[in-house]
């Protein structure tokens, strides 16, 4: 059965997760955090029931943007919210997808999620100028 997450859970989840996650990629580097969030998050238990995803999304991005606010970081990049949201969605039975890319000049990486081919945590017209190296 699918059960409403509460705002300030969820909040208090992307809290959690932004630690974990900064910890991990100082202590363990990209490769393995990578590599765990894939294996934590590659079967769905349950599933979002039909016309609830964009509620469950919403939800989910209003939390980790509060939670961004409140999380103090030398640098507020895209990595962290985007496999914090990546992490929160799939955990909720949204069969979303995290994606990396890179663009040549200026070098540049670049972490955003998408749900049905939609852009979920990021500008539309940002994407594009990427081009796509993984897509989990």
């Amino acid at each position: 059965m699918f059960d409403r997450v509460p705002f300030r859970f969820m909040t208090t989840r992307a809290l959690v997760l932004f630690v974990l996650i900064d910890v991990g990629l100082y202590f363990f580097g990209f490769n393995r955090v990578y590599k765990a969030f894939v294996r934590w998050t590659r079967t769905l238990k349950r599933r979002v029931p039909e016309g609830l995803e964009g509620e469950v999304l919403d939800r989910t991005l209003a939390g980790v943007v509060t939670a961004t606010r409140r999380y103090y970081r030398s640098r507020k990049d895209c990595l962290p919210k985007s496999l914090t949201i990546y992490y929160l969605v799939r955990k909720q039975g949204i069969d979303a997808s995290l994606c990396i890319g890179v663009k040549k000049f200026p070098f540049a990486g670049h972490a955003w999620v998408e749900y049905r081919g939609r852009i979920v945590d990021d500008f539309p017209k940002r994407v594009p100028l990427y081009t796509l190296l993984a897509r989990v």
